[in-house]
């Protein structure tokens, strides 16, 4: 069975390292979303198994497009990522539902071998 993923972010190079890591799983397919309109358009689309969003995106953040998607598809699995503890964070820690791990995401050499060092 494949898994579809959909990471959306508006850093291409975190969007470039994400599907790296995850197309090492043959049976996992990867797509990509620049923006939150974006991402709400390819999950009605492809309806993935998994959307990654970054919080901190201009226009709609990943909070309002992770409600904006929970409204079609309330039982979708969705993974918040930040880069720090901004308003949005703050906001997704207020819902109870939800779970924000305020620790940033390393992925033990592969940002400094894709010459790409950022704490995501």
């Amino acid at each position: 069975m494949t898994t579809r993923i959909l990471i959306a972010d508006d850093d291409a190079p975190i969007r470039m390292l994400l599907r790296r890591l995850f197309e090492r799983h043959a049976s996992w397919e990867v797509y990509e979303a620049e923006d939150g309109s974006e991402a709400v358009e390819k999950t009605a689309q492809l309806a993935p198994n998994l959307v990654i969003l970054d919080l901190a995106m201009p226009a709609m953040n990943g909070l309002q497009i992770a409600r904006e998607i929970g409204k079609v598809n309330p039982g979708l699995p969705m993974l918040l990522v930040s880069n720090g503890m901004d308003a949005p964070v703050k906001e997704a820690s207020s819902v109870p539902e939800w779970q924000v791990q305020d620790q940033p995401l390393r992925m033990k050499g592969s940002v400094q071998d894709e010459g790409y060092d950022h704490r995501y």
